[in-house]
């Protein structure tokens, strides 16, 4: 036994992209590149996220939670 709590990615063209990964961006299906955890504790990669804000505001992709976009 490994001790690993989850699987290792081998590879992401292996990877089902329903099985919620804890290491895979849900938008672009692609492992995390500099993860951006949000205040509903929904994580997505930075640059899935750029272009998303609306007035200064971000609504979560999943939950749609808004949230304040600072700067």
């Amino acid at each position: 036994m490994s001790g690993a709590i989850f699987a290792p990615l081998e590879g992401l063209s292996a990877l089902d992209a329903a099985s919620g990964h804890p290491l895979v961006c849900p938008l672009c299906h692609g492992q995390y590149e500099r993860p951006c955890l949000l205040d509903c504790f929904h994580d997505f990669c930075t640059g899935c996220l750029r272009g998303r804000a609306t007035d200064g505001r971000l609504s979560c992709p999943l939950c749609h939670s808004c949230l304040e976009c600072e700067g």
